[in-house]
């Protein structure tokens, strides 16, 4: 029979391969547009860390290149997660090792770019990793296309995959010449990228047949459908919050103000969207109570932003403002409360967030005033960069956790609750 899961994983690669690969391009015109436009930049960066300050205002430019970096972030995830369910459908066990090596390559990817945020020495762990992760990339392509089970047309795809990689590598060694090594790495990287979705293509039409018990063997391997889009939602959630975190400790977006507040929003607003249109069949009535609560706190919190911003004189009374922020907390608490408790995730993946929830809340409220009371030798600046670094070190602790139970959720063998009212489409 039609091997029609090969065709849909490979499917989902090549989507992914879109993804990451276009805004890593785009990343690096905004990142060389950003260099003819402020030189300087960087070395202001180094120098305000250096002196213990946060660094200056971040530009367009800044932000547009964090914007692009994150959804490269994205393609990757959905990359990583397709070379899993690829391995899974491999027949020979060194071809499942060498798939393996791929999708670890892509891992090391992922955390290059996180640690390229991280200041001064970002850019030598990133770099190391990177050159790691391209040579593992290069081993596993070099055994597929030597593999003996695969499909002639496939071999032929994981050959010229093996050819991308060195290329790759070389784009990104020389992506590190001044002013116009971006440029270098956008040019090679563009070329390459549709000669890999080509590669990929070859491979996806030379599916090899499935047997009906392959099949019923693959699919008791699958994460359920409702499991991975619940996990997907948390997990994207929880990177949402510490991307931000992040970005608000590396610059100083006060001249950015509410407006960087609505489009925050605006992006939390979407992935509980997403999960509401996802889930609607699987959510239970406490959850889908929950799930709406968020999106009203959003939705308020994102009309109140504009509203500041447009006017601030429109909430002109200090006791307004008192009941905008009751209603508001009011409304989050108890929306994460309901849907996560409501919800069939894992008691693990429940406490974690309730843990979140709490102690975000506390620290945002607290840690403002427990740091101006010990440490009001520090200039003010100080003492708020200290707070912006407790809550990213917070959002960083609860992105790991929630992605590591999500992972155990998803292995989980599901359970069935007779008594659960769900509310169906």
């Amino acid at each position: 029979m039609q091997n029609v899961y090969w065709k849909r994983t490979t499917g989902t690669l090549i989507g992914a391969m879109w993804l990451y690969t276009l805004a890593g391009i785009a990343a690096s015109i905004a990142s060389a547009v950003n260099f003819f436009v402020n030189p300087s930049m960087l070395q202001d960066i180094m120098q305000s860390l250096m002196d213990g300050e946060l660094p200056g205002k971040p530009g367009v430019g800044d932000m547009v290149e964090d914007v692009f970096n994150v959804l490269v972030l994205v393609g990757y995830y959905l990359f990583f997660r397709s070379l899993t369910r690829f391995s899974l459908l491999q027949k020979h066990a060194p071809d499942c090792d060498r798939v393996g090596r791929v999708r670890t390559a892509y891992i090391l990817m992922v955390i290059a770019l996180l640690a390229g945020f991280i200041p001064l020495i970002g850019w030598l762990a990133a770099f190391v990793l990177m050159i790691v992760a391209y040579a593992k990339m290069i081993s596993g392509y070099a055994g597929l296309k030597k593999s003996p089970t695969f499909p002639e047309g496939a071999r032929r795809g994981a050959s010229t995959l093996f050819a991308c990689s060195i290329w790759l590598l070389v784009g990104y060694v020389l992506g590190g010449i001044p002013v116009i090594g971006d440029i270098i790495e956008g040019l090679i990287a563009f070329v390459v990228f549709f000669v890999m979705l080509s590669a990929w293509g070859t491979i996806k039409a030379a599916a090899p047949d499935m047997t009906a018990e392959e099949e019923a063997a693959f699919r008791a391997t699958e994460v359920p459908v409702h499991k991975q889009r619940l996990g997907d939602g948390l997990v994207a959630f929880f990177l949402t919050v510490f991307i931000t975190r992040l970005f608000t400790f590396i610059y100083d977006i006060s001249s950015l103000g509410f407006f960087y507040e609505c489009v925050v929003q605006l992006i939390i607003l979407g992935i509980f969207i997403w999960l509401l249109a996802s889930l609607r069949s699987r959510l239970h009535v406490v959850s889908l109570i929950g799930l709406i609560l968020i999106l009203v706190n959003v939705l308020e919190s994102i009309v109140v932003y504009s509203f500041i911003a447009y006017d601030p004189s429109s909430i002109p009374t200090l006791l307004g403002n008192a009941i905008i922020n009751i209603s508001m907390t009011v409304a989050y608490l108890a929306g994460m409360m309901l849907f996560v408790w409501g919800s069939y995730c894992s008691l693990g993946i429940k406490v974690t967030i309730t843990a979140y929830v709490v102690l975000s809340e506390i620290v945002s409220r607290a840690l403002p005033i427990v740091t101006s009371e010990f440490l009001s030798e520090l200039e003010p600046e100080k003492i708020n960069m200290v707070y912006r670094l407790t809550i990213t070190a917070i959002a960083a602790v609860f992105l790991v956790l929630t992605f590591i139970f999500v992972s155990l959720w998803k292995k989980e063998p599901e359970r069935t609750d007779a008594t659960a009212t769900y509310v169906h489409a």
